[in-house]
């Protein structure tokens, strides 16, 4: 009878801290408002890409507190005010408490990974703030050494945010603070980022998350498997193409952009290889002066400018060069930047694309 009495403690026992481990992470704080709404979306559940939205009604000191759905879940999380006025972003991880004790400052406390990253991020905002303050003195500086001054200074600790958040992830690369330092790191290092964390943290809760800085980057509307906008043209520096029924490579570039310029030997290589079913035109927005002085390295392929930049616009270019490669029904099959490692644009990708495009048509026919 005993033993029976001991076997039924250590069983509530074990529920007891069981129900309270399965207990989901909550997220408290005093922010001062009667109302507040809570927007998150759940990044375990890679088939649900919509944010939802809750309530949370605060006690009548201002106190709050709310659980998540799933205590096991990654969420990415906004809480804001009614109105909208005020807004704190944050990362809710599993056995992870988030505190937020007020609105101004953007502070968010708690749990060990809380006060790790809220270290690193005031490191982080920090610099930001410096670099805003230089940049702003830049703009209604009296001379213009003065000004070239404040833009070297900004500059410099713009250049300092990416490299904390850069050696942070390369000394911890099984911290979950550096996946959230991955937001503060140049958009060309982000998946070299992601190749240093460790395997656990990229099989983890965190996975789903980690991996959306894995994909290809890319500096412009993305207009995959869609129709490319019309291709204006303000003049031909060479003699205009015969486009009708061929693939048409257009890379928008500049002659003051050393990858635009590194691009083009393998541009040329392209042109030639593919010349009987490939257009390659090189587009620039800069005069046709400035792009008829560029003699190193010779562009061996068409070549034109449109200095308003219509087709870039419309594309939302952001960053040069830039490629898109349409099939004959100007549709896009190919987009970014030509030597993005792990994506780069190679006569095996092209080979590809025609062969696919092929493949499609017979398909199309077929089934008509």
């Amino acid at each position: 009878m005993r033993y029976l009495k001991w076997f039924i403690c250590l069983c509530l026992a074990n529920y007891i801290c069981g129900e309270s481990h399965a207990q989901p992470r909550r997220v408290r704080g005093n922010l001062g408002t009667d109302t507040l709404l809570i927007v998150y979306r759940d990044w375990t559940n890679t088939s649900e890409e919509t944010e939802r939205t809750d309530t949370i009604i605060a006690a009548s000191d201002g106190s709050f507190s709310y659980n998540f759905p799933d205590p096991g879940a990654v969420y990415t999380a906004q809480i804001q005010t009614k109105m909208k006025t005020n807004s704190i972003r944050f990362l809710a991880l599993p056995d992870e408490e988030a505190v937020i004790p007020k609105w101004s400052g953007y502070e968010v406390t708690g749990s060990g990974f809380y006060r790790r990253w809220g270290k690193l991020r005031e490191e982080l905002n920090d610099c930001h703030i410096k670099a805003a303050r230089y940049l702003s003195r830049k703009n209604s500086a009296p001379d213009a050494a003065l000004a070239k001054s404040y833009a070297d200074s900004s500059k410099m600790y713009v250049k300092k945010i990416h490299q904390k958040a850069w050696k942070y992830i390369k000394t911890h690369p099984d911290d979950p603070v550096s996946v959230a330092a991955m937001d503060y790191l140049k958009d060309e290092y982000k998946q070299r980022a992601y190749r240093r964390l460790s395997s656990d943290i990229k099989t983890g809760a965190l996975a789903a998350y980690a991996s959306r800085f894995n994909r290809k980057q890319l500096w412009a509307t993305s207009f995959l498997n869609q129709k490319a906008p019309e291709l204006t043209v303000e003049g031909w520096i060479t003699e205009e193409p015969d486009i009708k029924g061929k693939f048409v490579l257009i890379d928008f570039w500049a002659t003051w952009c050393a990858p635009c310029r590194a691009a083009i030997p393998e541009l040329n290589k392209l042109a030639k290889k593919f010349k009987k079913k490939l257009v390659v035109i090189g587009l620039s927005d800069q005069p046709a002066e400035t792009v008829k002085k560029l003699n190193r390295p010779i562009i061996e392929y068409y070549n034109a400018v449109d200095t308003k930049a219509y087709m870039k616009n419309a594309l939302g270019i952001r960053a040069v060069p830039h490629v898109i490669l349409m099939d004959p029904q100007w549709i896009v099959r190919w987009e970014g930047f030509p030597a993005l490692t792990g994506y780069e644009l190679t006569e095996r990708e092209i080979r590809k694309i025609m062969r696919q495009y092929k493949s499609d048509k017979r398909q199309y026919k077929s089934d008509k």
